[in-house]
């Protein structure tokens, strides 16, 4: 038997199984005009598969019959078919022929304002090529199945038109975009940015009327299986009383979604500010909406995440990015990542080539298709994800997967679940640096790779326990992080070696006000100085920084003593005095050799002495 009867033969034997599928359901025909569907009616399992089925044996079929030269003409054909519906939809032909009966071509043609004859070619190109809209036999105008949806459905309808109006033109840019960042590295440079000259959001905002449109037909796709499906693409019961920000959560359906799932779940919805504001309007007037459950926060996700929370969702979010913008969302997360923390993906993950149905591969790629031509956006495959997060963020580690199902059309129900939870692979002892991705927030910080609280220190390569901070004098003040090792003054952080004054960053030894401290020889306020990274202070050369109380005794860790009592985080004086032997030297005097000049031999704006030299002002 060859290939073309196979085809033949699978076909009648999967639309034989399709049939009984819809007959059981008492469903015994396609969609049309009688029954007004617009989405074929719902099936067995069995049934499923034979649609699924049944539509790869008719595109293979029918590229077998038609040959490669027809096959590939087709491609321009149906492109160029595509822009006969965007305009008969532009034109609002759709919404002018009446649900039941027909309309002239004469009474459409002055409703749309387009002549008579050019309306008819069109509509007829429509009809014959794309069973979209139809002709009575006396030749008027009316909607065929294709076309219905354009008055069953119009939210559905204008998201369509959405696309119609930008993926084709955007598509053709394709070439332009691998030309102009061959790395994938630009978020911006894609199909729809050459084509409009704006990336689509930017694009949307700019025409309200589309933007609405667009909104409110994600939403619309979102509501049509996504509470179902996000119920069950995770066991929400795990969840008990803890706190989840769904990043990038529109108007909350997937939140209410959860909270219906498990009501003692606390959802923080995260957008933008605009999308935001219209939320908590329009959730406002619903009484359904579990308002003591949910809350709404302004928040791009890629800016640093300030919510501590114990799981962050994402879903549909990765695939609208390029990977170098998806690295941007994943470490804008790390600021709040705690010991437990989990990260839960909810995306269409791509199979890989050869290992699934060609009718579910196909569905797949041509999202990737649209995603990449709109937004620079990727579907990317299960490694693909792993990658991604490791690169990021080792700690993150992967811990589960629930593929979606397979299908040869989209919808919620093919998104898989991937799980991440993070896991710090060690913490500092021993005077070890607190690392990046352990940063402190909100005065929280690691203990057990948890973090330090209270701006705890201690000192003399004690290890951190109970909250403290880390090592070797290296203290935290009011619960900031220490990144590479560097310490913190004043709360502010030291980064590379680099010193902050005021938030100002000095580097390679440049003075610094507010009494820090420089190294090589450089000036010290109150009147010290370094030489070789020794302090002098009362003319003996102390190491490591260290100074001398009254009695001439080292103390630790740059702390002073005046009047026996320690000035912790490298305190000064009021009104800039210094310390001479454990006695302040008051309104701006300085010290020569350890003993106070008198008011008559002072140096005016608080300028020091060295062995009896004037410094300048630090």
């Amino acid at each position: 038997m060859c290939q073309l009867e196979v085809l033949a033969q699978t076909v009648n034997t999967q639309a034989q199984t399709l049939s009984r599928s819809w007959h059981e359901g008492k469903d015994h025909a396609l969609s049309s005009c009688d029954v007004r569907r617009t989405t074929i009616p719902p099936l067995d399992s069995a049934g499923e598969e034979a649609r699924n089925q049944l539509l790869t044996a008719i595109r293979t079929l029918e590229q077998l019959v038609l040959g490669p030269k027809d096959t590939f003409q087709s491609y321009y054909f149906k492109t160029a078919e595509a822009g006969v519906i965007q305009a008969l939809c532009q034109l609002q032909v759709p919404s002018h022929v009446p649900l039941y009966g027909a309309i002239s071509y004469s009474d459409l043609s002055k409703q749309v304002g387009v002549s008579e004859d050019r309306l008819k070619h069109l509509v007829r190109i429509a009809a014959v090529c794309s069973n979209f809209l139809a002709e009575t036999e006396d030749g008027q105008v009316k909607h065929s199945d294709n076309s219905l949806i354009w008055q069953l459905d119009p939210l559905t309808a204008t998201g369509m038109e959405v696309m119609l109006d930008h993926l084709p033109l955007s598509s053709f840019k394709l070439g332009e975009v691998c030309a102009q960042d061959p790395k994938d590295e630009k978020q911006d440079v894609c199909g729809f940015s050459l084509a409009r000259e704006q990336p689509l959001y930017a694009y949307l905002e700019s025409h309200p009327k589309e933007g609405r449109n667009f909104a409110a037909h994600m939403r619309a796709q979102a509501v049509q299986y996504g509470d179902s499906s996000v119920q069950g693409c995770y066991d929400w019961t795990t969840l008990k009383g803890k706190t989840l920000v769904d990043c990038g959560g529109s108007f909350g359906s997937v939140a209410t979604a959860i909270v219906r799932k498990e009501p003692t779940i606390k959802c923080i919805v995260q957008d933008l500010p605009k999308v935001v504001d219209s939320a908590i309007k329009a959730t406002a007037q619903d009484p359904d909406f579990p308002h003591d459950s949910i809350s709404f926060q302004a928040q791009s996700f890629l800016e640093p995440q300030p919510v501590l929370a114990d799981v962050y969702l994402f879903r549909m979010v990765f695939h609208n990015w390029s990977d170098a913008g998806a690295r941007r969302i994943i470490q804008a997360l790390l600021p709040a990542l705690r010991p437990g923390s989990r990260v839960i993906c909810v995306e269409y993950v791509m199979p890989p080539i050869g290992t699934a149905p060609s009718y579910a591969e196909l569905a797949t790629r041509r999202l990737d298709n649209m995603m990449y031509t709109l937004m620079k956006g990727k579907v990317r495959e299960l490694n693909e994800f792993k990658e991604l997060f490791e690169s990021v963020e080792p700690d993150l580690v992967f811990t589960s997967f629930k593929p979606g199902q397979l299908r040869a059309t989209h919808d919620p129900r093919c998104h898989s679940m991937m799980e991440w939870v993070y896991k710090p692979s060690s913490t500092p002892t021993d005077g070890e640096a607190v690392s990046d991705r352990e940063a402190l927030t909100n005065g929280e910080a690691p203990t057990n790779g948890e973090a330090p609280t209270n701006g705890e220190a201690p000192t003399n390569g004690e290890a951190p326990t109970n909250g403290e901070a880390p090592t070797n004098g290296v203290a935290l003040t009011n619960g900031d992080a220490l990144t590479n090792g560097d310490a913190l003054t004043n709360g502010e952080a030291f980064t590379n070696g680099e010193a902050f004054t005021n938030g100002d960053a000095f580097t390679n030894g440049e003075a610094l006000s507010n009494g820090e401290t420089l190294s090589n020889g450089e000036i010290l306020s109150n009147g010290e100085a370094l030489l070789n990274g020794e302090a002098l202070s009362n003319e003996e050369a102390l190491s490591n920084g260290e100074t001398l109380s009254n009695g001439g005794e080292i103390l630790s860790n740059e702390e002073a003593l005046t009047n026996k009592e320690v000035l912790t985080n490298k305190e000064v004086l009021s009104n800039g005095e210094a310390v001479s032997n454990g006695e302040a030297v008051s309104n701006g005097e300085a010290v020569s050799n350890g003993e106070a000049v008198s008011n008559e031999e002072a140096l005016s704006h608080g300028e020091t002495l060295s062995n009896g030299e004037a410094l300048p002002k630090v």
